[in-house]
């Protein structure tokens, strides 16, 4: 009997089936500068030229049939049958392992999701002509062939090398979204290679416009927070060597080290490789909903930007749904800071490029690697494993999880208030190559102050009766700052130019970095405010009249305040320096720009502009609670070294029910008695019981234990009731709006926003 065949080779209609895969335009502008990205990969750049690829997009005029893509390199170029199997569809001449490997159908699919019409221009140094070769589309499938005619045309210079893809003929919703989105896709590829781009010195423009590579915003190494004894840095680095294998050129699956064969397709095109995961994983110096997470990289490329999935434990045995684990302590709710660049080029991915393959055995492996296996919530972990997630990201977890201001967190911050906003802008500043932000240094410095907050002096110490009692300030003195104190004002010499004043005046100061920014007034522009207090000068403004405050226009649009925060009028009649500062700043637009608006209305113009500055209800509830969280924290330590029950029975009835409903509602671990003897109550305590366990037992909370204010040591009986009334007052008020979140007026807010300060100030080290 005659042997049959059937002829399977694909009709050329599949090219404009390829055309319907949902590729976005990144996608397919991505693909074509990875062809160029594989070789520059694969050999040195010709002539030691820099690696360079143009792309450039249809404008606004014309329209879609008229509009071309441009997509070229300064490569080596090609030859005939390199070219021949590049637009092959199916066909790759890059190896799986080692290269972006996006010729074939990557390359078809890219090109007919743009255009119907893909020209392909070659050459290489040396050659006498660049070869040309034409994919219309709709030629082909009307001809029902493959054979494509290739042509030479000529070359300005021998010398000239590389490959041009011009496609034509747009699709109209693809020209659509190129015309829309040009600087969003420059600011998009910066960000996909961004790897090469500032590692192995790549370039590429989109519109004659350099794309820059989008640098991670992190805090230094250098920079450490300690938790129970051990440092964590901000960033964590890495480099975990996983054993040899064959990997197999054909089908790509992963057999033993010493296989002559692939265990899954049989074929001989096997070769040994490293299997390495190695990058970075660190905390950003600003939180954003959506502008966090881990990048992971195959081959210098991006193919899970801002990932999200290791943030959430999944238990492995399947019992347990996914555990969303970060962000859940975040103040603004859902937004996070920690970051990561995970290079995995073992790892494969699907064709598309834009996920893992996560049933992958290599995929596993990475993410045991980066964040374990375990829960990364501590009690969880203890209780289902009785041990702690040690993983780099579990490291970063454990010491930067919560957003508490200042250098314990490494977070900026004004008054014990997270200057979320402020951060965010700075960032911006950061990416667009502002020299003064390209360091930690101002959100550090920011942070820092927070801590060591520039402030009103109080005066005479000595005068205080509180003071003298050696129990510090009394209760209506401001906080003090830990800078020297000031010598005594001296008037400035006539003699000085205003130019030598302002010298003398930023010599003296401090910059308030929560006042600091940009400001607009609607209708009369903005400006670049900078807020110096100053101490151990007596101010003159430019008229050399004596002064509390005043503005200074440094170069259009800087403008400068200077504020002498030791005049009586903030010292004796209690005027906030921070809100005069901004009187100042609308007084100064009034009169330099000419507004036409009421005072009050420039004013309230500012202010909605300095969010930071907010005093609201919502504000101070959410900051009452993490304050005592923090105090909760640190009792529970000294309770468990003590006796629990002992202290268990010291509450009422009523917040014993309310702490075992909680203990309930919030999943505890363990049985409720065994987290009474062990003392695991006290996080789920009311807001009032812990001010029941503070006047019933100041002598296991103070003195440095969870409070710095002194007690045993005190002798006077009524000194010790002082102390105690002092601050079992500043954290009643913290309980109530914790609590109740009642509705205040203005004033009251106030109180228990100095009542946070003055409850933080005095917290021991509780880490």
């Amino acid at each position: 009997m005659t042997e049959q065949f059937v002829n399977i080779e694909p009709h050329p209609r599949i090219l404009t089936v390829l055309g319907d895969i949902e590729f976005s335009p990144l996608q397919c502008l991505s693909e074509l500068v990875d062809n160029a990205f594989d070789e520059f990969l694969s050999s040195p750049a010709v002539d030691g030229e820099r690696p360079t690829v143009n792309v450039n997009l249809p404008g606004k005029e014309g329209n879609a049939r008229t509009a071309e893509v441009w997509v070229t390199d300064n490569g080596r170029g090609m030859d005939l049958p390199t070219l021949n199997n590049a637009v092959r569809a199916g066909w790759s001449g890059n190896a799986r392992y080692g290269a972006l490997g996006l010729y074939g159908m990557g390359f078809n699919i890219a090109t007919a999701r743009l255009g119907r019409l893909t020209t392909i221009r070659t050459t290489r140094a040396g050659d006498p002509s660049w070869t040309v070769l034409d994919l219309d589309l709709d030629a082909l499938v009307k001809g029902g062939s493959y054979n494509v005619p290739a042509r030479q045309e000529p070359k300005a210079s021998p010398e000239e090398h590389g490959t041009q893809i011009i496609i034509k003929n747009l699709k109209t919703d693809q020209w659509q979204e190129l015309v829309r989105r040009g600087d969003k896709l420059r600011e998009q590829l910066g960000d996909v290679y961004s790897y090469l781009l500032r590692e192995r010195g790549f370039l590429i423009t989109v519109n004659g416009k350099k794309t820059q590579p989008r640098l991670p915003c992190v805090w230094d190494a250098s920079r450490t927070v300690t938790r129970k004894g051990n440092t964590i840095p901000a960033v964590i680095e890495f480099d975990e060597r996983l054993l040899p294998a064959m990997a197999c050129f054909n089908c790509g699956w992963w057999s033993p080290s010493g296989a002559d064969k692939c265990d899954d397709c049989e074929s001989t095109n096997i070769q040994e490789r490293e299997r390495r995961i190695w990058g970075w994983v660190g905390i950003q110096r600003y939180h954003h909903a959506n502008d966090y997470g881990l990048d992971f990289l195959r081959n210098g490329r991006k193919i899970l930007t801002r990932d999200k999935k290791l943030f959430s434990w999944e238990d492995p045995d399947g019992i347990e749904g996914p555990d969303l684990e970060y962000p859940i302590d975040s103040i603004r709710g859902g937004k996070g800071r920690i970051v990561g660049e995970i290079h995995c080029d073992h790892v494969p991915v699907y064709y598309t490029k834009t996920r893992f393959i996560e049933e992958s055995p290599e995929w596993i492996k990475l993410v045991r690697t980066i964040r374990g296996t375990v829960p990364m919530k501590e009690k969880k972990a203890q209780q289902l494993y009785r041990r702690t997630n040690d993983s780099y990201l579990g490291r970063l977890y454990t010491g930067f999880r919560r957003d508490d201001a200042g250098l314990n967190y490494l977070l900026p911050g004004a008054g014990g208030k997270v200057l979320f906003d402020k951060a965010i802008e700075w960032a911006e500043k950061f990416r667009k190559g502002d020299p003064d932000y390209q360091t930690d240094e101002k959100w550090y410095e920011a942070a820092y102050l927070n801590d060591h907050p520039v402030t009103v002096d109080p005066g005479d110490v000595d005068a205080d009766p509180f003071a003298a009692m050696g129990l510090g300030q009394g209760p209506t003195a401001a906080p003090t700052s830990v800078s020297p104190s000031p010598a005594p004002a001296t008037p400035i010499p006539a003699a000085k130019t205003l130019d030598d004043r302002l010298a003398d005046y930023r010599a003296a100061g401090s910059q308030v970095v929560d006042l600091s920014g940009e400001y607009e007034v609607k209708g009369h522009g903005s400006v670049s405010l900078t807020v110096w207090a100053v101490k151990g000068v007596v101010l003159a403004d430019q008229k050399g009249t004596n002064v509390p405050l005043f503005a200074h226009l440094r170069k259009a649009p800087d403008v400068e305040i200077f504020v002498d925060i030791t005049h009586s009028l903030f010292t004796e009649y209690g005027v906030d320096f921070r809100d005069m500062a901004m009187v100042e700043l609308a007084e100064w637009i009034r009169v330099a720009r000419g507004a036409t608006k009421p005072l009050s209305t420039v004013l309230m113009d500012l202010k909605s502009r300095a969010t930071d500055q907010k005093v609201t209800a919502e504000a101070l509830t959410g900051r009452a609670t993490r304050l005592l969280d923090r105090v909760k924290d640190a009792m529970q330590r000294e309770i468990k070294g003590g006796a629990p029950t002992g202290y268990w029975d010291m509450l009422q009835e009523s917040e014993k029910v309310r702490a075992q409903q909680r203990f309930v509602v919030e999943g505890g671990n363990g049985g409720w008695e065994s987290a009474i003897e062990a003392g695991d109550f006290v996080p789920f305590l009311p807001p009032n019981a812990v001010v029941r366990l503070l006047e019933l037992r100041p002598d296991a909370f103070l003195d440095g234990k969870v409070f710095h204010r002194p007690y045993a040591n005190l002798t006077d009986q009524e000194s010790r009731a002082l102390v105690l009334t002092r601050l079992t007052g500043l954290v009643s008020d913290l309980a109530v709006m914790a609590e109740h979140q009642p509705k205040l007026d203005l004033d009251e807010l106030a109180r228990i926003r100095l009542s946070c300060l003055l409850v933080e100030r005095d917290l021991a080290d509780t880490e």
